[in-house]
């Protein structure tokens, strides 16, 4: 009893010493004994990772999270000697902050065993109790309560517990107001454990069953149960994450669908009046996209001015097959010659129930059908972008047109809205009145930036008017140009509207929402990124009716679904099943199996996460 109560008190000074210290050194953390104490937000990554469902914390507070303390690894320590030991804490007392760790390192978890992060809770559970006072010392009043903590756990016990959480179980009703000025009557525990994968239905429990762990009978009246759904239309397949970086893992196109609903009669069902959200996170350059091909015309034009500002260039390197840039460029200047009587190509139209799998022949032939009858200047552009692979080609390119419009033989069309120096020369041959323009390698690239602005202006604006997603007004803050816009910031609008497309073309190929919802996402899209800076992995989220996406949520297996039940006395248990390793620093859990098709309605392979919330009362 002598050394709990030294234990009780030495705990307690080193949580006082986290939190003054954590004022000024958000990476702070103190070891007490073999533990390592650390005051983390209650909202954070690492938290959410641990608790997932169990939504304990209390908003906008701090949490004291529990590990193992390495520190034994530096000391030649046991890793066996724990509780049981009595150390001088004022020795080991001590606050640090990464300490020159790699932050992946200090990302990860250290967890303890399942006794040792009893004893620590108890020590927190002591310090919380208003009836022992006398263990914590008498100069130690109980009217301010520790916040929660949160201990990391090995997870080799049989019932595979991986965290341990413990807090008042009255602090949320002061927090919010309730109850202020009362003492806590008593704790609130939670437990999450973790196990699997299981590989068939028959090994996890039924409804009824969750229901009776937390104190209910199946359909009582106090009783109630919800069920969450996220099913993943777009994203990566887990042989791509297995052997990708995790780093790059988020510049990926993801598209999820999450679903809401009450009243569950069986596990893994069906959403049924659901809430639904669709969210979609449109990565351009993501190579499955719809809209790869446009991306990398976009990408070859934004390379264009950042040449026309570092002075540095990278030129397509690829050799292209067929005619080369000067026989393509002389071609486009016969059939101009020719005049604007030759016919357009026919559309080939593709129908999304088909079955194609070809998604950039989709974007071309559904999607969004390529302009035929381009103008010159963007014919132009067509060739030059593909096939130059350097200044010279580019040079040649430009000063052969100067050379057949100053002939006054070449006189091409050109559209009212197209400012560049390529067009004004062309107005200019209407009349004889043509100056000569320089080709030098500087102007040569401008004049290259500008008439792919223009030809890619036009190539959105088809696209998103055709498809009746929004109006030209609607757009006119991402086709601005002129000298009020520098060209730098023309293209970076450019590729905010880029993102719009992406959004809108998973929409369509991915989602297959209405028209109405379309509209509703792009618009949201386009007011997001005028008045926000350009982010290309923004999320962007639209609630829909569970009828709207019922083809979706009926045709992929979700890659999580969790069963919360809640009972009257405000205890709550959680049945989750991800195909995911919902836990990193779980041990003896198979991480190298395959999760299967999530389309296929015999896939079956789930990690389970149990939680469980209680309340106690002090005695």
């Amino acid at each position: 009893m002598k050394n709990f109560r030294a234990d009780v008190k030495n705990f307690l000074e080193s949580v006082k010493e986290l939190l003054s210290k954590y004022q000024n050194d958000v990476q702070a953390s103190v070891i007490f004994k073999d533990y390592k104490l650390s005051l983390v937000d209650s909202e954070s990554q690492e938290l959410a990772e641990l608790l997932g469902s169990a939504q304990n914390p209390q908003r906008n507070a701090n949490v004291i999270l529990v590990q193992q303390d390495d520190s034994f690894k530096y000391f030649g320590k046991d890793e066996n000697s724990l509780a049981d030991e009595s150390l001088d804490d004022t020795d080991r007392s001590y606050v640090g902050s990464n300490g020159g760790k790699d932050p992946e390192e200090c990302r990860s978890f250290s967890p303890v065993t399942l006794d040792n992060a009893r004893y620590v809770l108890s020590l927190h559970n002591v310090c919380n109790n208003p009836h022992l006072a006398s263990l914590r010392g008498a100069d130690e009043e109980a009217e301010n309560t520790l916040p929660e903590m949160v201990v990391c756990c090995d997870g080799k016990d049989p019932d595979h517990i991986a965290v341990m959480a413990c807090s008042s179980a009255n602090q949320k009703a002061r927090s919010s107001g309730e109850g202020k000025g009362q003492r806590s009557p008593g704790v609130s525990v939670t437990t999450v454990s973790c196990f699997g994968p299981v590989t068939s239905k028959s090994n996890l429990l039924t409804v009824d069953q969750v229901i009776q762990q937390n104190g209910g009978q199946p359909h009582k009246d106090d009783v109630t149960t919800s069920a969450f759904a996220q099913y993943e239309i777009v994203g990566m397949t887990y042989h791509e994450m297995s052997v990708l970086e995790p780093a790059s893992h988020s510049h990926y196109t993801s598209v999820t669908m999450d679903c809401s609903w009450e009243h569950v009669k069986g596990m893994l069902e069906k959403p049924h009046s659901a809430k639904c959200n669709v969210h979609v996170s449109a990565v351009p350059g993501d190579m499955r996209s719809a809209a790869y091909s446009v991306y990398r015309e976009l990408a070859t034009l934004v390379g264009f001015v950042e040449g026309l500002k570092t002075e540095e260039l990278e030129w397509n390197t690829k050799e292209s097959s067929g005619e080369s840039v000067e026989e393509a460029v002389t071609r486009l200047i016969e059939r101009e010659k020719q005049g604007p009587q030759r016919k357009q190509q026919p559309q080939v139209e593709t129908s999304l129930e088909s079955g194609e799998t070809d998604f950039d022949s989709v974007l071309r032939g559904y999607v969004i059908p390529e302009r035929q009858d381009l103008y010159f200047s963007e014919s132009l552009w067509s060739i030059l972008w593909s096939k130059a692979t350097c200044y010279n080609d580019a040079i040649k390119a430009f000063s052969t047109v100067f050379w057949e419009l100053k002939t006054g033989e070449l006189q091409p069309i050109v559209h009212s809205d197209n400012q560049s120096t390529l067009a004004k020369a062309i107005r200019a041959s209407y009349q004889q009145q043509m100056h000569t323009v320089s080709v030098d390698e500087v102007a040569t690239l401008t004049m290259l930036v500008e008439i792919g602005l223009d030809k890619l202006r036009r190539d959105y604006t088809n696209f998103f008017i055709a498809s009746e997603l929004t109006t030209l007004n609607q757009l006119q803050w991402f086709l601005q140009s002129g000298e009020t816009c520098p060209l730098p910031e023309q293209v970076s609008r450019l590729q905010a509207l880029h993102n719009v497309l992406e959004v809108a073309v998973v929409s369509v190929t991915s989602l297959k929402l209405p028209p109405e919802h379309r509209r509703v996402l792009v618009r949201s899209a386009l007011a997001f990124y005028q008045s926000h800076p350009h982010d290309d992995m923004h999320t962007f989220t639209l609630p829909v009716q569970a009828t709207t996406v019922q083809s979706l949520y009926t045709s992929f297996q979700p890659s999580l679904w969790r069963l919360t039940v809640k009972g009257g006395s405000g205890t709550s248990v959680s049945y989750q099943l991800s195909m995911k390793l919902p836990l990193s620093h779980i041990t003896g859990l198979d991480q190298d199996i395959s999760m299967g098709d999530l389309t296929s309605a015999g896939s079956f392979c789930y990690y389970v996460t149990h939680t469980k919330e209680s309340t106690a009362s002090f005695l």
